[in-house]
Order: C-alpha cells, then structure tokens, then sequence
C-alpha cells in the first residue's frame, strides 16, 4: 500500500497538496494524483479541504527496499531514496508514543527526492 503526499505549488505558484494512494505491484505504483484546496489555516476554525481535481498520473518504481524513482505529471523520473529515521534507544521505548512504535513495526518510510539536473 502507498499513501503519496506531495507539498508543492501549482503553476501560477499557489501551494498546494497533492495525494495520490493504491497497492504496490511488481515493485511498482500508478495512480491518479488529485489535488486539493481550502482546510484548516493556522490559528483558524476546523474547515475540511476539498477534491480540487486530478493533476495526472504519478508513477513510483521501486528498484530495491531503499530507492527507486517517482515521475510526476509532465516531467521526467527523479530518483527518491529512503530517509533515515534514526532507530530509537530501546531502553527509551517506553517513551516513544503509540504512533511512532507503529511506524516502526510496520516499516513506515519517508523518500527523500534528488533534483538530478
């Protein structure tokens, strides 16, 4: 399973979300990666963000447990790899939060992007 969510800004460079989510199959992934506008503004009242649209398809392929490459709509494959967490002091476990344990046990990742131009 793979829940992708990007930051980054639009054309006319308004920041917006993206996410895109589905099964990973032979090594690889392709979605449609929606967009979305409105939510919650800092300091602001609860407001849900809605379904602005769909930007294209994003494709990730993973060539081993640690990197791979992603192309977004309209540009060419960049490399990702895994980001190091860092492993936690297992005399400190009792300390970390119920989430965090979880990720852990269940291999939550963060890929980090390189621009290769």
């Amino acid at each position: 399973m793979v829940v992708l969510t990007v930051y980054g800004y639009d054309l006319s460079g308004k920041p917006t979300f993206y996410q895109s989510s589905g099964t990973v199959n032979n090594n690889s992934f392709a979605g449609s990666l929606a967009y979305y506008t409105g939510g919650t503004p800092f300091g602001g009242s609860w407001k849900s963000a809605s379904l602005a649209g769909n930007a294209g398809q994003v494709t990730v392929n993973f060539t081993d447990s640690n990197s791979g490459t992603i192309t977004f709509p309209g540009e060419i494959a960049k490399a990702i790899s895994k980001f190091n967490w860092g492993t936690p002091c297992l005399s400190h476990m009792s300390q970390v939060a119920d989430a965090h344990i979880v990720a852990l046990l269940f291999g939550a990742r963060r890929m980090s992007m390189r621009d290769e131009r």
